[in-house]
């Protein structure tokens, strides 16, 4: 039964459960394999589904180290298999089990691991599967992918709001510092553009005004609090370009290297120098071209003007028939805006007492 299943017979896997001495369809070979799970993982459907037709096969059956049909089928990228298995409400997405030697390895953590990204969408879809379960060493799915250089699994990934990307594994390393300490520029890139976190209407100041706005992926935190950060772990594996990626990036704190090792410690700060002079540069160089640029177009303006409003030109044509025209109207109506004017100071001046009546009124209040 074993043998058929893991080859994919079907003829034979059907002729054996017709066959009354077989007692047991699911009973496990001597690494606790069943016919089942071997069918699973080398992607054998029709196999798959006799064998759930049966109804005395388990599809959740672990193995002797734990690994379950779902498991072995994500490891090697079965998109159907997953697909079926997903299915079923008798198997758990995050069942755990024992790969590549390392304990706790679930269906998710296997397929982000192998870049099997449309097994990848098919468990992330699943409302029951948790996309921030760690292994025994604290490796998440985000963490996985971006230590295996998996570019299309980490957006994929980034782009779960609960996915928590500052994770750490059991020495406190994140998915970034992994990412810069081994210089994958790609993988540094996606994370530092992952956005930022959104405002849920708390944290704020005592008027109710929003927090100042976070970064979705944490640039400066540290192993265990020690000022080992990603732009740390790049410049002390001399990953320059990894660390003016980072110093260019408004969120990330430019702390200069320090430590106990001199020896090691100055080539990180080498690098360091090197990278923030390097940065400067860009800068300045960009401040030069945008200076120049707007020097340039101006003078483009002005030539421009002269070529058009010099006497003769079309533009000084119209301008003039421009100016003449509104002159004539304003020399038209000088009439009336007199008429106006006059009307205005005549009713401003009536009522108001003579100046010689008013100066003996004054003189006589005196004297009294």
């Amino acid at each position: 039964m074993h043998l058929a299943a893991r080859n994919g017979v079907y003829a034979e896997v059907a002729m054996l459960l017709e066959d009354e001495r077989l007692v047991d369809p699911d009973v496990a070979d001597s690494c606790g394999n069943s016919a089942f799970l071997l069918s699973a993982a080398n992607g054998h459907m029709a196999v798959l589904w006799r064998l759930l037709d049966d109804g005395r096969v388990d599809p959740d059956r672990p193995n002797a180290v734990g690994n379950s049909a779902l498991i072995c089928a994500a490891n090697k990228g079965e998109e159907q298999t997953v697909a079926a298995l997903l299915g079923l409400e008798r198997v758990d997405p995050n069942r755990v089990g024992c790969t590549h030697g390392i304990v706790g390895n679930s269906a998710l953590l296997l397929a982000c691991l192998e870049g099997h990204l449309p097994v990848v969408r098919l468990l992330l879809a699943d409302e029951r599967v948790d996309p921030n379960q760690a292994n025994a060493r604290g490796n998440t799915a985000l963490i996985l992918a971006a230590f295996t250089r998996r570019g299309a699994v980490v957006d994929e990934l980034m782009r779960l709001p609960s996915v928590q990307p500052n994770a750490r594994n059991v020495v406190g390393s994140t998915a970034l510092i992994l990412a810069a300490e081994h210089g994958v520029l790609p993988i540094v890139a996606r994370l530092l553009k992952a956005g930022y976190l959104s405002f849920d209407g708390g944290g704020g100041g005592g008027d109710h005004s929003p927090p100042p706005r976070q970064p979705r992926v944490n640039r400066n935190v540290g192993i265990a609090d020690s000022g080992y950060t990603a732009l740390f772990a790049a410049c002390d594996n001399s990953m320059g370009a990894v660390a003016e990626m980072l110093l260019e990036d408004g969120a990330t704190a430019r702390v200069r290297p320090s430590g106990d090792d001199e020896a090691d410690v100055e080539e990180a700060q080498a690098t360091f120098d090197a990278a923030l002079h390097a940065v400067k540069r860009r800068r300045n160089n960009r401040f030069k071209g945008l200076t120049r640029a707007m020097v340039a177009f101006r003078r483009l303006r002005l030539r421009a003007a002269q070529a058009v409003y010099t006497p003769g030109g079309a533009g000084f044509a119209a301008a003039a028939a421009s100016f003449n025209e509104r002159a004539a109207g304003v020399s038209g109506g000088n009439r009336g805006v007199d008429g106006v004017s006059a009307a205005l100071s005549a009713a401003s001046l009536e009522g108001l007492p003579d100046t010689a009546d008013a100066a003996g009124a004054g003189m006589d209040s005196e004297d009294s």
